[in-house]
Parts: structure tokens; C-alpha cells; sequence
């Protein structure tokens, strides 16, 4: 059978890696049902477009190709997994009840510090599942009711072909740094403007300034900083009736569903801190008071590639007791600080180019409820 989000591949093998597919092809769990599955061969080859895996073979239907949840071995944290598991593929992810800051803090002191991995969470007023039908849970993990956790970026959430509007968007970042080495600020910093046009890591840069900034990307906002994981999940954000660029935010009711804390641990080639490009010169202040990173893992036809570095899910009761949060003027600053955000803000009124309205037009400037 061909599971839901999985697709046909019929490009060269030498572009794989073009589209984020592994080059590894035919990986099958150790704790599937190996007796089920035919012996590879040359026939098509698909996709599962989640986590770019590929295969030339017919997934069987009750195959449960990466790995039975009740068969995998017990890891780290599994022990604690009062809510049971999440899945993703050859791993199950704890799912952990939490219900006051003391229970939080003692499951993330748990975790293991290992060379070259950090440890950064990224909160959610809402946990969101990949849409695949019970039939394709059934023959990915022989559970009908598996729980693939969804970590997509925003730009393939919103359909959006990021590699026909970077160019257009590297621009405007180009614009900004003309207009901020120009003014009375940044002239004493021009040359750093200057060699951050050329320096290759600008793309990535320019990706998680949109992500930071509410625009569509190919990665995730994540921090070190658990209070700032707190705030967003514990958080609502609408639409304000009055203003178009501005949303409202607002804590939780008590009553409502369970937030969820994902703590991930990805390593340092897929992750990107502002410190790295000094990015207080930049007068962006939204990632600076976020203490905020940019996982940059889901592009391609691996587009849900952050799970894969995914070590517990923590479910925030908002009844509980998380004792005092930030402040929302704290993590996103107004017009009058945010130089950064005004550029944007601009912009984003009066642009009317086809590749850039789609973008710019996301932008919005964050204030607490009344």
C-alpha cells in the first residue's frame, strides 16, 4: 500500500539530497514485522514526505515498518510516560502529564547532557498530529491509533515555496541593512553590516528572522530558556478586532485542553543562535528577548524533520501551578524598541509584490488582552 504522505519519486538519484531525502534507502525497523515485507527490489521508489525515507518496495499493511510501540526497547524517561507515547519513525516519544513548575523542572533536570546536542523546548498552546489515516498508522507503527506528533514549519503549513521567494526576501534584508548602516546607530558598525551581506550563513539568517517575526520559513522557533516555553504554552493569541497588524494575547483559561512543552535536542549543524551572527547590531529584539534558536531540519521532502529530534513531550495542565510567567511586552517589544520590526512593519502595508505579499503580510505586532 502507499501511506498517507507518502508520494512517488522519479527524479535522478543524484538530486536526493537536493529534496532532504536520505540516501540510505529501504530502512526498516528491527522491531517491524520482518516475516511481512518482500525483498527489495528496483520498482518505484516512494517517499514518505514527512521524513524524507524512501523505499522501492510495497509497504505491507500491517508491516508496521518503523517498529510495534510495544516492541521498541525502554529508553530514558519511558518509565514516567503517564500519558503513553508519541511515534515517529524507529523511536516512541514519552508523553509525560505535568501539573506545577517543581514536576517540570524535575523532568528536564533528568535528561542526560550529551557532547554536541542541546537541550531547547519549544511550547504549544495545542498539540497538532499528522493527518494519516488509521490504515497507514497501522502498517508505519501496527497501532491504528499512534500519535505522529506535527512539527511542520510554517511556509510548508501555509504552501508557500520558499525557493522562489528568497531572493526576493534576501533583498529586503539587504534593505535593512543599507537603511541601518546609514543611520546614526549603525554607522559605527557598517563594516559588520557590510560583511553580513556576503557571508553565506545570510539565507539562514534571513529564514529565522522571518520565523521570528511570525512569516512563513522552513524551521521552528525553539529556546533554552523554560520560561519562555511557559509563556507560549500556557498562551493564546487572536486576531485584534481593531487593528489588522496587531494580535491580542492572553493566558489560558483554566479549563481549556492540555499545552504541550516538545523538548528536542538537535544538534548543532541544525540549529542557529543569533549569537553566532551578533544579532543585537541588528536591532531585531524579538529573538534576543526569546533568547530564541532556529531549527532549520524540515525542508524538502523531509518537511517534518524537527521530530526526529524530539526526546520527551511534556503535557502542561493549565489548571496547574507554574507560578509567575513573563510578560508578554517582555518577549515581544513594541514599535518604540523594535527597529527591526518597524522595517517590517512598513513593508508589509505597502508592498504589493506577487512573491513577497504572501510573506510580508503575516507580520503582526503582539500586545496583552485587555
Amino acid at each position: 500500500m502507499m501511506p498517507d504522505g507518502f508520494e512517488a519519486w522519479r527524479g535522478p538519484a543524484d538530486q536526493v539530497a537536493a529534496h532532504n531525502i536520505r540516501t540510505i534507502r529501504n530502512e526498516i525497523s528491527p522491531f517491524a514485522r520482518i516475516e511481512q515485507f518482500p525483498r527489495p527490489g528496483s520498482g518505484q521508489v516512494i517517499v514518505d514526505s514527512y521524513y524524507g525515507l524512501a523505499y522501492d518496495f510495497e509497504i505491507p499493511e500491517r508491516g508496521a515498518l518503523y517498529g510495534l510501540t510495544s516492541a521498541l526497547p525502554e529508553y530514558s524517561g519511558d518509565a514516567h510516560a503517564s500519558l503513553g507515547f508519541l511515534r515517529t519513525p524507529f523511536r516512541r516519544i514519552p508523553r509525560i502529564l505535568v501539573r506545577s513548575r517543581q514536576e517540570l523542572h524535575k523532568y528536564v533536570r533528568g535528561i542526560p547532557p550529551v557532547e554536541d546536542l542541546a537541550i531547547l523546548f519549544r511550547g504549544q498552546n495545542r498539540e497538532y498530529i499528522l493527518p494519516r489515516s488509521s490504515k497507514s498508522l497501522e502498517a508505519l507503527y501496527g497501532d491504528a491509533n499512534a500519535r505522529e506528533p506535527s512539527l511542520l514549519p510554517s511556509a510548508s503549513r501555509a504552501g508557500l515555496d520558499l525557493d522562489v521567494i528568497l531572493p526576493s526576501w534576501l533583498f529586503v534584508i539587504h534593505q535593512y541593512l543599507d537603511e541601518l548602516a546609514a543611520s546614526s546607530v549603525g554607522k559605527r558598525n557598517s563594516r559588520h553590516y557590510q560583511e553580513l551581506r556576503s557571508n553565506y550563513n545570510l539565507s539562514l539568517l534571513g529564514f529565522a528572522l522571518a520565523q521570528h517575526y511570525g512569516l512563513p520559513s522552513v524551521g521552528l522557533d525553539v529556546t533554552p530558556d523554560i520560561n519562555v516555553a511557559l509563556f507560549f504554552a500556557l498562551h493564546e493569541f487572536h486576531d485584534s478586532p481593531r487593528d489588522r497588524w496587531t494580535q491580542l494575547c492572553r493566558r489560558k483559561r483554566s479549563d481549556s485542553e492540555l499545552s504541550v512543552i516538545y523538548v528536542l535536542c538537535p544538534r548543532q549543524r541544525f540549529r542557529l543562535g543569533y549569537d553566532e551572527l551578533q544579532p543585537r547590531q541588528l536591532l531585531a529584539l524579538r529573538p534576543e528577548r526569546q533568547k530564541a534558536f532556529f531549527m532549520h531540519s524540515g525542508w524538502g521532502k523531509r518537511k517534518n524533520g524537527c521530530c526526529e529530534n524530539l526526546f520527551l513531550a511534556l503535557y502542561i495542565d493549565p489548571a496547574g501551578d507554574f507560578g509567575k510567567l513573563p510578560d508578554p511586552a517582555s518577549l515581544f517589544p513594541n514599535q518604540a524598541e523594535d527597529r527591526f520590526g518597524n522595517f517590517l512593519s512598513t513593508r508589509a502595508q505597502s508592498i504589493t509584490h506577487y512573491l513577497l505579499e504572501p510573506l510580508l503580510s503575516r507580520f503582526r505586532w503582539v500586545e496583552a488582552a485587555d
